[in-house]
């Protein structure tokens, strides 16, 4: 599979991620807290995102306040509850900013894959970095704790179209 056709499936999954997001929205705030919100939430934000620009706060279906925001280069995304206590974030970041161990495993097991998808989840208690790629044959979902130790391998084959588009574009799907 090309870099484009990766690409393409890539840039549709992220369109799919953003409008299960928007999706789930009940209303929509563009700064204010809702009604009830612990007004705490604003300052430590502020204090624990200090590099925040371009921040969008939604109240989500579930009463969750959500803020996408722009964190130097990553797009992020922090989820509060009810009462105000952060929850986590999700950060987009690229392979160098995975632990070795974690770099290390897909260097061995998928180096002719294309680049990865990557994912920070960052909770009070516990950081996973989740990735989805593509090796020509399968996508592949796999997960890994904050010092790099695999917690999940998942591969779902590619459609029979998906294959033969990469076999024309000369991709080896062995």
């Amino acid at each position: 599979m090309k870099m484009s056709s990766f690409l393409a499936s890539l840039s549709l999954f992220y369109l799919g991620y953003l409008f299960t997001l928007t999706a789930c929205q009940s209303s929509t705030t563009k700064g204010n807290a809702p009604a009830g919100f612990n007004d705490a939430v604003p300052s430590y934000f502020s204090s624990k995102f200090p590099k925040a620009q371009g921040i969008y706060w939604d109240t989500l279906e579930n009463n969750t306040l959500s803020f996408k925001f722009s964190n130097g280069a990553d797009d992020c995304e922090a989820l509060f509850d009810s009462k105000g206590n952060y929850l986590s974030t999700t950060f987009f970041i690229d392979l160098q900013g995975l632990p070795q161990p974690a770099q290390d495993y897909i260097a061995s097991h998928y180096p002719a894959s294309e680049r990865p998808l990557i994912q920070l989840y960052d909770s009070a208690s516990v950081k996973t970095y989740l990735l989805e790629l593509a090796n020509g044959v399968d996508y592949i979902d796999l997960s890994f704790d904050e010092q790099g130790k695999m917690l999940k391998e998942t591969t779902q084959p590619l459609s029979k179209e998906e294959i033969q588009d990469a076999e024309e574009e000369g991709v080896n799907n062995e």
